[in-house]
């Protein structure tokens, strides 16, 4: 006789189970997004877990573009402005 788990809906929480699931309680506590602060207005910037350095994220508050400098620990700086080549 073979021993196979019950069908989905009789196994696992019931329905007075306001436990986290475990993805996403696995997620939120072991895999923090980093956070910065903007270096013009000081708001909380969250970035992906994918950020790479170079990157640049706009900051939702003060709308100002900036380059991720440094991803341990992440460290934000304005972006520089593009110059015109005028064909140079």
């Amino acid at each position: 006789m073979c021993n196979s788990p019950p069908p989905l809906g009789e196994r696992g929480r019931g329905e007075g189970d306001n436990r986290p699931s475990h993805r996403n309680s696995w997620s939120q506590t072991m895999n923090p997004s980093p956070t910065s602060a903007c270096p013009v207005c000081e708001a909380d910037i969250r970035l992906s877990q994918h950020t790479i350095l170079s990157e640049l994220v706009v900051c939702d508050t003060c709308s100002s573009t900036l380059e991720v400098r440094n991803l341990d620990p992440v460290q934000l700086a304005e972006a520089p402005q593009e110059q015109e080549d005028w064909g140079e």
